[in-house]
């Protein structure tokens, strides 16, 4: 009877009694739920992000179009105006008009016909005449939508998309009022403005991948549109008074049914509005990649974390915060590293650009360092190189940061410093410099000098590689031709180049 107990015993399961690799297991799945969890949030942010980024930059575009649309607009109203003032339009001079209109037409293939249209809707004079199917010359405008405009309009007025009719192309006519040598109104002249030239140029905005650019006129009907111009041009949107009662972004369907985030922008010359696009399921995909990328990277390298951490522990993620600190500190002078500043440089001008601010970046370069190192050994140059990074640390506000960039180059980052205070700056670390000492290896006292370059974003370079060459082409001209001192300079091709040295 002992014994039976005793094997009962023997065979009975410890809940706690499991071999490595169930409690492993085990411990996977509880670490996992967390990890799985921050990369759902992550997800989410990163969501979020993109939602912010996109329709920032689709406001951006909506203006940008915008403009285009009012710079075409602005260069026909001249010619109108200049027409509407003319001696052969005030005098009613018909003929001389024509050849005026037809030599316009010839030089301005996008205005598919310029009329002068009196009060009672007769066209009497064009530069081109079309008939009706039966032979008929067309000879009235009275019955159109910009006759009905134009004739009480005080300056331009818009007519209605439609083809026209020779081209068979989608047109908007544009007109001006006119007034004779009395000052009494006699009719307009108007010009049929051929909307594909519209569409050309709003097809060259660079938008946002995945990104949709409509202009609408004042009716809601499509007159330009990035994608499938030709199948969506001259359809009416249902959806365009949500558009004039919005605040400026909304979500819903767009022309083609497909629910999109929209941001608009109405023009200043014209009533068209400017709507410019994008899918959110795209935006949802992509946030969804970014989460399985990660799941993919981060999950091998989790459960090798987890088996390290069962056999080495705490030492091993005592040598991973070290070495990632080691990769972002430099260990002679506790400035940035050269990792680190490439990657702040890109991330600083990205959030200047949102919020449109300035960036100024200084090249500092030691003169006559190597010569230094040669005589007093490396150890007196560490000591001066750490010196000299106290020293500009001590000069920097919490929102400048300086890093090594390599040898006795250093970089300093400063947010929302324009030029001239980049360069008064450069001046004060200079003068700083001069009241310190520092001891060679035959315990002389000298002093140290650096040269500076600086290149100041958005005016010399719209991104970090074209930065960094500018201050370092300033940094170059300083210790060539500046002898010590400090350097700005431009090299944009769009703007003349020019060098301020000081010291």
């Amino acid at each position: 009877m002992g014994i039976f107990r005793g094997d009962s015993a023997r065979t009975k399961a410890n809940p706690f009694d499991y071999s490595l690799r169930p409690r492993l297991l085990l411990l996977l799945a509880v670490m996992l739920i967390p990890f799985v969890v921050f990369s759902l949030y992550q997800a989410y942010r990163s969501y979020n992000q993109l939602m912010q980024e996109k329709m920032a930059g689709n406001v951006r575009s909506a203006l940008e179009v915008a403009n285009n649309v009012d710079e075409l607009v602005l260069a026909t109203e001249d010619l109108l105006v200049a027409i509407s003032r003319s001696h052969a339009a005030r005098e009613q001079d018909f003929n001389e008009m024509k050849r005026w209109f037809s030599d316009i037409a010839q030089k301005y293939p996008y205005y598919k016909n310029i009329i002068f249209v009196d009060m009672d809707g007769n066209i009497r004079a064009a530069a081109h005449t079309y008939s009706k199917p039966d032979g008929q010359i067309i000879a009235s405008v009275k019955q159109t939508a910009y006759y009905k405009r134009a004739i009480s309009a005080s300056g331009l007025a818009f007519g209605d998309f439609m083809y026209a009719v020779l081209s068979k192309q989608p047109v908007i006519h544009i007109t001006y009022p006119v007034f004779g040598t009395d000052n009494k109104r006699i009719g307009f002249v108007a010009v049929a403005f051929d909307l594909s030239h519209l569409q050309d140029r709003i097809v060259t905005i660079k938008t946002a991948k995945g990104s949709e650019v409509s202009v609408f006129d004042q009716n809601g009907t499509v007159i330009a549109r990035t994608i499938e111009p030709n199948r969506w041009v001259g359809k009416c949107y249902a959806g365009f008074t949500r558009i004039t009662n919005a605040p400026g972004t909304i979500t819903g369907p767009g022309p083609d049914g497909i629910i999109r985030v929209m941001s608009f922008r109405k023009t200043r010359l014209t009533p068209w509005t400017v709507a410019v696009c994008f899918e959110e399921v795209m935006v949802r995909t992509q946030a969804l990649k970014e989460l399985l990328k990660q799941l993919a990277l981060f999950l091998p390298l989790f459960l090798v974390a987890v088996i390290g951490w069962l056999w080495i522990g705490r030492d091993v993620d005592g040598l991973y915060k070290a070495a990632r600190r080691l990769s972002l500190v430099d260990q002679t002078t506790s400035l940035g590293s050269f990792r680190k500043f490439n990657q702040d440089l890109v991330k600083d001008i990205a959030r200047a650009r949102r919020n449109m601010q300035l960036i100024s970046l200084l090249m500092l370069d030691i003169d006559g360092f190597r010569q230094f190192n040669e005589i007093n050994g490396y150890q007196f140059g560490n000591r001066a190189l750490a010196k000299i990074s106290d020293i500009i640390k001590g000069m920097l506000r919490d929102t400048d940061f300086a890093y090594r960039y390599g040898g006795d180059e250093i970089a300093l980052i400063l947010t929302d410093t324009d030029e001239l205070d980049a360069l008064e700056f450069a001046e004060r670390i200079q003068g700083e410099l001069k009241r310190h000492d520092f001891k060679t290896k035959d315990g002389k006292v000298i002093n140290l000098s650096i040269s500076i370059g600086i290149a100041t974003y958005p005016a010399d370079a719209s991104d970090a590689e074209g930065l960094i060459q500018c201050a370092r082409e300033a940094l170059f001209l300083a210790k060539e031709e500046a002898g010590g001192g400090v350097v700005a300079t431009y090299t944009q091709t769009n703007r003349p180049r020019k060098v301020k040295k000081v010291g």
